[in-house]
């Protein structure tokens, strides 16, 4: 029977060791070293025994893959050359427009509203269907243009007046929310660490980093693009 990784799996190689993340339960883990083994060699159709592949599926590792699509597939993760944050201007500062502070206090709290009630996954999947319902896809290896550059910083100007504690999770979902309803379409990028482990998470538009820096993007493997 064939099988496939399950939906809200996915996962990168690291030193040679797999680092898996799944939103469902808001989590990362390694395998023991026999299954991770096992997964390897079911991945690359190694011959994985039935009795092996068997202890991933119980632990919802592997799903049936018949009648199915073939799962969660990731858009490619592009390496990014360049960052927003880093950029220096001459230009004096454009003046915020009101709405764009309005909606970066309302996207904010409302973001945080829904981690608590809904956890990851779900709020994962509302802001996509927003996003995709709201935007056009941005052309792999595109830069971003002049709109992403300037929504990005309008929201960094107003972030720290959000009477709330500022998080690479919390401020990457809202940035990627607030860029949507400008109808841009950008890519949220969780990544990670591995000695010592560490779990990070960005925006991207094409190559363009837009809320971090590129150094310490860079230093993160991604692990799951959105």
């Amino acid at each position: 029977m064939p099988y496939r990784l399950h939906d809200d799996l996915s996962y990168c190689e690291i030193d040679g060791h797999l680092v898996f993340l799944d939103v469902l339960n808001d989590r990362y883990f390694r395998l023991p070293p026999a299954l991770e083994r096992t997964f390897v060699a079911h991945r690359d159709g190694e011959g994985a025994t039935d009795s092996d592949v068997a202890a991933l599926v119980d632990r919802d590792i592997l799903v049936d893959a018949q009648g199915t699509a073939g799962g969660h597939v990731a858009p490619p993760i592009e390496r990014p050359v360049c960052s927003a944050v880093e950029q220096t201007s001459t230009a004096p500062p454009v003046p915020l427009p009101m709405l764009a502070a309005v909606d970066v206090f309302r996207i904010v709290l409302a973001t945080q509203l829904q981690l608590k009630r809904r956890g990851l996954k779900r709020t994962l999947d509302t802001l996509s269907s927003y996003r995709e319902t709201s935007t056009l896809q941005t052309p792999a290896g595109a830069p971003a243009d002049q709109q992403f550059l300037e929504a990005a910083a309008q929201f960094r100007r107003v972030r720290p007046y959000v009477p709330i504690e500022t998080r690479c999770l919390l401020d990457s979902l809202s940035l990627t929310r607030f860029l949507a309803k400008r109808r841009l379409h950008a890519t949220l990028v969780f990544g990670v660490t591995a000695e010592p482990f560490s779990a990070h998470c960005w925006v991207q538009a094409g190559r363009a980093v837009l809320n971090d820096t590129l150094g310490n993007v860079c230093a993160h493997t991604p692990i799951r693009a959105i």
